[in-house]
């Protein structure tokens, strides 16, 4: 194997996306499992099963490498473990949910706020929530704060079950935008 430590993670990706080669997975793992446990126990609550989330991460990027051409491998992989474990949370307790965790994406570890940001902060959740489109913000409501499931928002809003996941989908990517706008 050449010498990599000079190869960014992306161009290692990408290899591995590439080839198939697990070697350059197996890079990115030595990098990055103590990042993914980390943010695995901060949700999870339990070494255990941060430990088995961790795995599955890495397994989810045997898969995930076809797709290629990711731009920030760190804040990429952030992302994945993240919503991975929110998934993990929302099967064991379909009320779990927590809204500013899901909204706010960034690439520190553990999002740390101020003392006293947090009525800044939701402060401007709300702003950013008023610029959405009438049927992502009742999407959002819907499934964030009401804890409703895709098929009954579907059903309450009269739309498909797709627009739906859409909506949310769209719906989270403009909170985030607005919200780094408001961070800058």
């Amino acid at each position: 194997m050449k010498l990599t430590s000079d190869k960014s993670d992306e161009w290692i990706f990408d290899r591995y996306a590439s080839t198939s080669e697990k070697h350059w997975l197996s890079i990115l793992f030595d990098r990055y499992r103590l990042m993914v446990f980390g943010v695995c126990c901060k949700y999870l609550k339990s070494a255990e099963q941060a430990s088995d989330a961790t795995m599955d991460i890495f397994e989810k990027l045997l898969t995930q490498s076809q797709k290629g051409g990711v731009k920030n491998f760190k804040v990429w992989l952030f992302v994945l473990t993240k919503n991975h474990c929110l998934m993990i949370l929302r099967k064991k307790s379909p009320e779990f949910t927590n809204v500013e965790d899901t909204f706010v994406e960034s690439d520190q570890i553990w999002h740390p706020m101020e003392e006293g940001d947090e009525e800044e902060h939701q402060a401007r959740l709300d702003e950013c929530l008023k610029k959405l489109s009438g049927d992502q913000l009742s999407c959002i409501k819907g499934f964030f704060y009401e804890k409703l499931p895709y098929q009954e928002l579907a059903r309450r809003l009269s739309l498909e079950l797709k627009k739906v996941k859409s909506n949310i989908q769209n719906g989270k990517r403009n909170l985030k935008l607005c919200m780094e706008r408001h961070h800058e």
